[in-house]
Parts: C-alpha cells; structure tokens; sequence
C-alpha cells in the first residue's frame, strides 16, 4: 500500500506544456495514455484512506470541470477550452506560486491573507456540479498563484474533485486543511504558526474553521500515510506537535 501511495504521488495523470498561440500565452494539458487506469488505482486509495476526493476517470469529464472551474472563477479575460478528446487549453494566469515564494523566501502574511481571501470568494460561488458551493479540493501550495501587482491569488490545477455527497462546509474545511498541511509541514519552525493563523483569520469564516478544528486529526493506518503524502514527509511526532498547536490555538480563538 504504501508504495500504492507513493506511486500515486509521483505519476502524473497529465502532461503539461506551454505554447504561444496568435500572441495568447497558454498552458496545455493532456491527458496521459493509460491515465485512466491510473485514475481507477488513485481512487482505489482515496477509498481506503478515506481521503474526501476522487480523480475523473473519463477525460471528458475531466475536460469539463477543468473548463467549468476556470470560467468560475476567472472574469471574461481569461478562457479555457478543452481540445480533441484529450486537452484543455487555459489561458496563462498571472502569478508567482505560493511554494515558489516560499522557496525563495519570500512568502509573507500579505501573500496568505490574499490567499484566504481567494479561498473565502471562491467558497461563495454556487456550482453547478455540486448543485451547491464549490470547493477546488487540492489547494496546495503550489496551486495558488499570487500575482504582485493586483496583491490577489488565485487557483490552478482542477484534475481531482470532492465527492459531492459531503455538504460545503465539511468540502471548505478539507481545501483550508490540504492548504494548512502543506504549511505546517513546509514553512520554517518559528513561521509556520504565525502563517498558519494569519491564514485562518483572513479566511474569517468561523463555521468553516471549526469543522477545520474537527479534521485535524493525524490518523493512523492507510489514512495515516495519505496525511503523510500531503505533509510532505513530515516525520510523525513533528507533525503531531505541529497539529496539537494549531488545533489548540484554534481553540482559543473559536
């Protein structure tokens, strides 16, 4: 199982390349020969580790929430389209990632307070999928952009999705926590804290965070190495100390 998981990890379901097309700067994504079978094994996992996510099988579905997402959340000057049976073509989205800035040390609380306040806008948007609000599902670090000169994120990379049978609050609280761990486990020892709680605040939605509080639980077993994937390898009793602060500093703040 574990090497399930790491294989899981490391194969990309889609290949991604960048071109220039009449002077419009895009990304294209293809989906991968024998990513279906991919996507069967992934789901498989997410079952067992009860992770709240699945990965679209059919590349038409997936093409369509990956269009469906974009034109959500981008106003009329970006757009997206999907391209013969296996494609999507998005429009290049302004921004530096999250995880680049933290790289080169320059992730500060103005950037996670834009963060939070792209989570809370996108959190509002009725969707059609859902036939409730949306949620993205993978938010990590790396999906959020942050663009300097707006001071405004936003995200990329729509290729998993919740299962729609948990209500929004419960979907909200599973995109803070996949945020949150890659925080914990990436931002240094004396910033991680800080950075997380500037987040939470920001996000300012209180029904939210404390289902948030709720999951933060680091579980044992087949779930227990999911949390292990989305932590970056954070060795257990790191992680359980960072988790037992959040969690406690949450409560004096619910």
């Amino acid at each position: 199982m574990h090497r399930l998981a790491e294989s899981i990890e490391s194969i990309k379901i889609n290949s991604t390349a960048y071109e220039i097309r009449a002077g419009r700067h895009i990304w294209v994504k293809r989906r991968r020969r024998g990513s279906e079978l991919v996507a069967i094994f992934a789901n498989f996992f997410f079952r067992l580790s009860h992770a709240p996510i699945h990965l679209w099988i059919l590349s038409k579905r997936w093409q369509r929430w990956e269009v469906d997402c974009f034109h959500l959340l981008y106003d009329q000057g970006f757009s997206a389209f999907a391209e013969n049976p296996r494609k999507v073509c998005v429009d290049r989205v302004p921004g530096v990632s999250l995880l680049e800035h933290l790289n080169l040390g320059t992730l500060t609380p103005q950037k996670l307070e834009a963060a939070a306040r792209e989570f809370r806008r996108a959190h509002e948007l009725w969707c059609g999928e859902f036939s409730d609000l949306w949620s993205h599902s993978d938010p990590h670090l790396d999906n959020v952009l942050y663009e300097e000169a707006t001071d405004r994120a936003r995200f990329i990379d729509f290729e998993l999705i919740h299962r729609k049978s948990l209500p929004a609050v419960a979907r909200h609280a599973d995109d803070l926590l996949v945020f949150l761990q890659d925080v914990l486990a990436r931002v240094p020892a004396e910033q991680w804290l800080p950075f997380a709680l500037c987040f939470i605040k920001a996000y300012d939605r209180p029904e939210v965070v404390a289902e948030l509080r709720r999951q933060l639980i680091v579980p044992g077993g087949i779930a227990g190495l999911w949390w292990k994937l989305r932590t970056n390898y954070l060795e257990r009793k790191q992680l359980l100390n960072r988790v037992a602060a959040l969690r406690g500093a949450l409560s004096l703040n619910l």
